[in-house]
């Protein structure tokens, strides 16, 4: 309702326990309201500790946080803020995109104002506001917000998947190709995303060829996984089995194939051992336990 004052004397009084219960939250809205009015990052009644560890909390959150510490380290000086940053605190979603950092979707949604993204905007928002009308309306809200200008590579990469998602594959497929290349996440996901749709349509040498062109995915596990996939499509498992003895330290994949391969082999220790160390990984699961009492029945009834 545009009733900051008032939203900051609440915060002033409220109790403890209430702000306890998202301190993040709790303290970058009340940082947010002070700084839009007194151009400071620490009123004086806050007193906050976090209780997530630095890496699991959303970049908005540490960069507020960090620019009210060298505030207080300057001892009263104006808080060192990137224009972008600053122009985010003061402009018309910061509420809106701190609900957003902190998950919040629907009430993010409520506040938000629907303008368009502020001129250098970090990529985090749009891809935060798309992700939550994907979500929460349709993915087909999502690519209307995304429109039809360039986007930076994660926001490319999201409108790819949206497309797929809508039904819209082939036009998904060239941006994917460019995406791919990148050395980074992005290029990951892209090659992954292509792999995949190549083997859903049996062309498995072109899924090979999406992951081997791809060094971080053709090196990462998930990599070697779809590589061990599209062998066994093709009737090489003797192929398989190498690139999963690879990475079955640390592969649920490659644990599972080899726990499947030495019950039908009748190798009832090492298919107790690996479906023990599955459920170790995924300790929730039915369907391990009833793996273990079928190795134990076919162990007891040959």
């Amino acid at each position: 309702m545009g009733r900051e004052k008032e939203a900051f004397e609440l915060f002033q009084f409220q109790p403890a326990s209430l702000r306890a219960w998202e301190p993040d939250l709790a303290a970058a809205l009340y940082r947010i309201l002070y700084y839009r009015q007194k151009h400071s990052l620490n009123p004086r009644e806050l007193v906050f500790t976090s209780d997530l560890a630095e890496t699991n909390r959303p970049p908005l959150f540490l960069q507020v946080e960090e620019a009210a510490r060298q505030e207080r380290t300057t001892r009263g000086s104006a808080p060192l803020l990137s224009a972008g940053l600053a122009t985010l605190l003061q402009g018309p979603e910061a509420f809106s995109a701190a609900l957003l950092a902190a998950g919040w979707r629907e009430a993010a949604l409520t506040l938000w104002k629907e303008h368009p993204l502020i001129p250098g905007a970090p990529d985090w928002l749009g891809y935060g506001y798309a992700q939550a009308l994907r979500l929460n309306r349709s993915p087909q809200a999502a690519l209307t917000f995304l429109g039809t200008a360039e986007l930076a590579p994660p926001l490319a990469l999201l409108q790819a998947e949206l497309l797929v998602e809508v039904g819209r594959r082939a036009e998904a497929l060239a941006p994917l190709a460019s995406l791919a290349r990148l050395d980074s996440s992005v290029g990951l996901r892209a090659a992954c995303l292509l792999a995949l749709d190549a083997a859903e349509n049996h062309r498995w040498e072109a899924a090979r060829e999406f992951v081997l062109q791809q060094p971080l995915l053709a090196q990462a596990d998930l990599g070697k996984e779809l590589l061990a996939r599209l062998a066994l499509a093709q009737g090489r498992t003797s192929e398989a089995e190498i690139i999963y003895r690879g990475i079955v330290g640390r592969s649920v994949e490659a644990k599972t194939w080899f726990a499947r391969q030495a019950f039908a082999q009748r190798h009832w220790q090492e298919a107790r051992q690996l479906t023990m160390e599955l459920l170790d990984l995924i300790p929730d699961s039915s369907q391990l336990r009833e793996n273990l009492l079928a190795i134990d029945q076919a162990e007891k009834h040959p």
